[in-house]
C-alpha cells in the first residue's frame, strides 16, 4: 500500500512540474497528457484500493507488469504533447486549439440595434470612452455632434473654431471639425475618426454618419433591426 502511495505521489509531482515550467499555462497544455494522467491516477488508486485483494496467480496483476503500463501510458502522453503532428490526429486536442480560438475574440464583431418607437436606430455610443446615445444616420456625412455631447467627450466648445460651412433644413450653418480617439458600440470600435460639432442649441442629436459607416466592414436593417459588422 505503502508503495503505492508513493507511486501516486511521484506522478502528481511530475505533473504539476510540467505545468509550472509550461510557458502558456496549465490551460495551454494539450489534453491527451492530462487525460492520461487521470487515466494513470484512477488506474493506481484502484491498485492501491484492491491490490491487495488481488492474488498472486492469473486473477492478480504483478507489481513490474503495472509499473511497466505506467511508464508506456506516460511515455505516450509525453510524445504527444510534445509531436504536433501526432496531435493533429487526436479529435480533441483539435477542438482544443478551436477554443481557444474562439476564446481570443477573433474574427468578425457584430452588433444589432434595435429600431426605436420613432423609426430612428438610437446606438448607446461611448466617445471617447463617455457613454451618449447617438443615432446612425446614412444621410449624415459625417459624425456629428451636439455641443452637450462633445463636451462629455472631452471638448471646451469656447476653445472650438465654427468655420466648417454645413448644410441644415434651416440651410447653411457651421460646425467645428474635431479628432474622435475613439467611437464604441458594444463589442465594436472605431479609432481615430473626425466628426463635426454644432453649435450649441442647432442640433438636437448626435448623429453617426457615413464616415463613421463606410469604417464598418458591413451595415444592414433587416425587419426591426439595423446590424453593423466590423
Amino acid at each position: 500500500m505503502l508503495g503505492w502511495l508513493a507511486l501516486l505521489f511521484a506522478m502528481l509531482a511530475g505533473l504539476f512540474a510540467v505545468v509550472q515550467n509550461h510557458a502558456g499555462g496549465f490551460d495551454q497544455i494539450s489534453n491527451l497528457p492530462i487525460a492520461a494522467a487521470v487515466v494513470i491516477t484512477l488506474f493506481v488508486l484502484y491498485a492501491a484500493t484492491f491490490g491487495g485483494r488481488l492474488s498472486s496467480g492469473v486473477r492478480g496483476l504483478r507489481l513490474g507488469q503495472m509499473a511497466a503500463a505506467v511508464i508506456v501510458i506516460a511515455a505516450a502522453g509525453y510524445a504527444a504533447s510534445r509531436l504536433p503532428a501526432l496531435q493533429a490526429l487526436i479529435p480533441f486536442g483539435q477542438q482544443a486549439d478551436t477554443d481557444q480560438t474562439a476564446a481570443s475574440g477573433s474574427g468578425p464583431v457584430s452588433v444589432r440595434i434595435r429600431k426605436a418607437s420613432d423609426g430612428r436606430f438610437v446606438a448607446r455610443s461611448e466617445i471617447n470612452g463617455n457613454a451618449m446615445d447617438c443615432v446612425i444616420d446614412s444621410g449624415a456625412a459625417t459624425v456629428m455632434l451636439r455641443a452637450s455631447d462633445a463636451e462629455k467627450a472631452g471638448f471646451d466648445i469656447k476653445a472650438l473654431t465654427f468655420n466648417t460651412p454645413i448644410e441644415t433644413a434651416n440651410g447653411t450653418g457651421y460646425a467645428a471639425t474635431v479628432q474622435l480617439r475613439s467611437i464604441e458600440i458594444g463589442t465594436l470600435k472605431i479609432d481615430n475618426i473626425e466628426a463635426l460639432v454644432a453649435k450649441p442649441g442647432s442640433l438636437n442629436e448626435s448623429l453617426l454618419g457615413m464616415n463613421f459607416l463606410r469604417r464598418l466592414a458591413s451595415y444592414e436593417v433587416t425587419g426591426d433591426f439595423v446590424t453593423l459588422r466590423q
